[in-house]
């Protein structure tokens, strides 16, 4: 990666309060871990157009307790505050078509349901996936070659690790790999 590497980290319970040092981009806060894939394709906003964003962030997910870990909630935020990210897509929805071989090892994965159907994370089996999905903004004309974000994930015990993300943008007027811009399913809450 081109340049340092700055990572955002959550401390002492307060969502305002950011170090900003130069480390490692993994968050390791007791029963879980996280860290985003190394390499700049499996990390990417990509603008395509005025008004069309696609966002593709590669994780690895690993629990540190015996009986594993559940994840109950979990937000990014991205750097341009405007933008309203629905991550209901598949990666394959997201990356270009010309970018899609570059994703192979990492887009059939059990990343989304273990964040959204809370499915169990085991220990000594790290999860390796992409959060994908798009959002309605464009992204800035003064939007630089890459840019961060922060994710934020909470465990069933109350249990809560940030990590910093950084995102490539790589702008292209090319299309997606599919034309599908609707969610291909979504999560309903039926406990409540």
């Amino acid at each position: 990666m081109i340049g340092p590497k700055f990572t955002k980290r959550y401390e002492c319970g307060d969502d305002d309060y950011f170090d900003t040092v130069r480390e490692d981009s993994a968050a390791v806060r007791g029963s879980f871990w996280v860290e985003q894939l190394p390499g700049y394709s499996e990390t990417r906003v990509y603008a395509f157009g005025p008004s069309l964003t696609g966002w593709v962030i590669g994780l690895r997910l690993g629990s540190n307790r015996r009986s594993g870990t559940v994840i109950s909630r979990w937000n990014f935020v991205p750097a341009w505050s405007s933008h309203l990210i629905s991550w209901d897509y598949e990666a394959a929805d997201v990356i270009s078509k010309l970018d899609l071989g570059n994703y192979r090892d990492v887009l059939d994965n059990k990343l989304r349901q273990i964040l959204e159907r809370r499915w169990l994370l085991r220990r000594g089996y790290p999860i390796e996936g992409l959060l994908s999905g798009f959002s309605n903004q464009a992204v800035p004309k003064s939007g630089e070659a890459f840019t961060s974000g922060r994710l934020k994930l909470t465990d069933d015990d109350g249990h809560i690790v940030s990590v910093g993300v950084d995102l490539r943008v790589y702008r292209t007027d090319r299309n997606r790999s599919s034309q599908n811009v609707q969610p291909r399913w979504t999560i309903v809450d039926k406990g409540k």
